[in-house]
């Protein structure tokens, strides 16, 4: 993974700060690094990984608007042995309560500077208590987007 789609995937997986939590329904949302720092050897080169806050703006189904602010840690992973290129988690926090979450993420083609995502979220407090969630991100320009869905845990075991 080169350093620009390393830097590019910090954006993404910020973007799971996603906040505002009424009920289980979906959502779009951007997200803008804050504060990062890199570990290890340089991207692409050896292990590397990186630490970050974001600020994540997220829109809601009902029209309903959040702010919120995240916590996150990556690691690359072994090449040619591996599903996704880097792992993440992050602890996102907001009026509403809190929540962590965890995703992958690959570059979206041979040297490209954009990222796709997917991930998991589960509410540790307040509004987000009892819930789990998944979405999808995808970076490009030093910016990320994507969609997702909350709902509540006892549902998904009811399937």
């Amino acid at each position: 993974m080169s350093k620009i789609t390393t830097r590019w995937a910090l954006v993404a997986l910020a973007a799971v700060g996603l906040s505002g939590l009424a009920s289980a329904q979906t959502f779009t949302f951007e997200s803008t690094t804050t504060d990062q720092t890199m570990l290890g050897m340089a991207p692409g080169t050896g292990p590397s990984g990186q630490h970050w806050t974001a600020d994540v703006v997220t829109t809601f189904a009902d029209g309903s608007t959040a702010t919120s602010t995240t916590e996150c840690v990556a690691t690359s992973q072994p090449p040619n042995n591996n599903i996704f290129a880097m792992h993440g988690i992050c602890e996102g926090s907001a009026e509403s309560g809190t929540w962590a979450s965890i995703m992958g993420c690959n570059p979206m083609g041979e040297g490209s500077m954009s990222m796709g995502c997917v991930g998991g979220l589960y509410g540790k407090s307040g509004d987000f208590e009892g819930m789990q969630g998944a979405f999808t991100a995808h970076v490009s320009g030093g910016t990320s987007h994507g969609t997702g869905e909350w709902y509540e845990a006892e549902a998904a075991d009811e399937e």
